[in-house]
């Protein structure tokens, strides 16, 4: 991970003197989604460009942030109907792949996240994930 690169952007100066570089992470690359160039990126875009930047891994801590973020916020059905599990972004779309999210299970097997306090219950939880149509 581009670790100095994400401490010389202006966006993660906050998060990195509170201590969260998570969020630090998180900050730079939708930093770069504001961009008036960005305008036309959608999710999936955003977080490419964002394992260019600054390396797969935090383009892997951006998916994880998003997935907490909506799960947490109105569940798994949220996240989906959201565009994240996707990465079209858009709600109201129809949303029925989850290609996104497959992405993101590979990266958290790649840099072997499941091998942290919790990891392996955190990576059945993602690979459990389905979308019911009715």
């Amino acid at each position: 991970m581009n670790i100095t690169a994400i401490k010389e952007n202006p966006a993660a100066q906050t998060s990195l003197t509170e201590g969260d570089f998570h969020q630090a992470i998180l900050d730079a690359a939708y930093a770069h989604w504001q961009e008036p160039d960005a305008k036309e990126w959608d999710y999936r875009t955003m977080t490419e460009q964002a394992a260019k930047t600054y390396g797969e891994e935090a383009q892997l801590f951006v998916l994880l942030g998003k997935y907490n973020q909506q799960v947490n916020n109105g569940g798994h059905s949220q996240y989906i109907g959201n565009g994240y599990a996707d990465g079209s972004g858009g709600a109201f779309a129809k949303h029925e792949e989850l290609t996104l999210h497959q992405d993101m299970i590979s990266l958290f097997r790649k840099y072997h996240l499941d091998c942290l306090p919790h990891g392996v219950a955190i990576l059945q939880i993602l690979q459990d994930l389905r979308i019911e149509l009715d």
